[in-house]
């Protein structure tokens, strides 16, 4: 998984800062609900969401969105964020989640169940890195 397309080098996420934010998701039915603190946030600290010249490729301060390049990714054009496992809270939807394991079959991808939505990939990290990957 990669922003550029390349082999990843080290992992696909932005260590955290001292700026974080909460953010709320669900799937496109609304059966599942939840809510995520990303640290670094999506945007930086002085910008807003209508300010779309800024480049924040490059910029440590801003959360990296990953374009995963695994097939099923690839093809629904799936892009992905790495919060801890501590910081998603699932608001509701439990029951409509259903997982499914592709390729080495290791790693759980949730989605749900009425609506096909992509929700995340469990990692399964140990700590201090248990992360999920959230689409």
């Amino acid at each position: 998984m990669t922003s550029t397309g390349s082999a990843p080098r080290g992992p696909p996420w932005t260590p955290p800062t001292s700026t974080s934010a909460d953010y709320s998701a669900s799937c496109h039915c609304g059966a599942i609900a939840y809510t995520l603190s990303l640290s670094p946030p999506l945007l930086p600290p002085s910008s807003t969401s209508d300010d779309s010249s800024t480049d924040t490729s490059s910029d440590s301060s801003v959360c990296k969105v990953v374009t995963c390049t695994c097939s099923i990714c690839r093809t629904h054009g799936y892009l992905l964020v790495y919060p801890f496992r501590r910081n998603v809270k699932l608001e509701r939807g439990q029951d409509s989640m259903k997982e499914y394991r592709m390729g080495s079959k290791t790693k759980p991808h949730f989605f749900c169940k009425e609506c096909g939505s992509s929700i995340w990939i469990d990692l399964d990290m140990p700590e201090p890195n248990d992360r999920l990957a959230v689409n």
